[in-house]
Formats: C-alpha cells, structure tokens, sequence
C-alpha cells in the first residue's frame, strides 16, 4: 500500500497549500469531527510544503523496515 500511498502525496503536493486553507474555512463544520487542538495543528502543518517529503520519506523508511523485517 505503499507505493498508492506515495503517489497519491506526489499528485497532491502542489494542492497541499490551498488544502490547508479549505480545512480552515470548512473548520466550523468538521469541527464536530475532530478536536479543535487536533484539526488546527492539522492545518498548520500542512501549509508547509516540505511536510509531503517527509511524509514519504517516513513512508519509504517504514517500506524498508518492514522488508528487513517479515514479522511486521
């Protein structure tokens, strides 16, 4: 699941910017959803736009611990 995952953040990551500011003019309404705390730190990360590397970064390291690792 790893490699949809990658490219669905690869065709995304122009798009993360105007994400995080829908999230902010739809917080009243998914507010219900999440904690407050929760979806504005949401928000805030993900205006920044190194946060998709890292993101797949993080992924691709998890993709090669788990084939070390069978177990996982």
């Amino acid at each position: 699941m790893s490699v949809p995952a990658i490219m669905f953040l690869e065709s995304v990551r122009p798009l993360n910017f105007i994400g995080s500011q829908a999230m902010i003019f739809l917080k009243p309404v998914l507010s219900r959803f999440f904690t407050r705390e929760e979806y504005h730190k949401l928000a805030i990360i993900l205006e920044k736009r190194e946060v998709v590397d890292l993101l797949i970064n993080e992924i691709e390291q998890k993709e090669n611990a788990a084939g070390e690792n069978p177990e996982m």
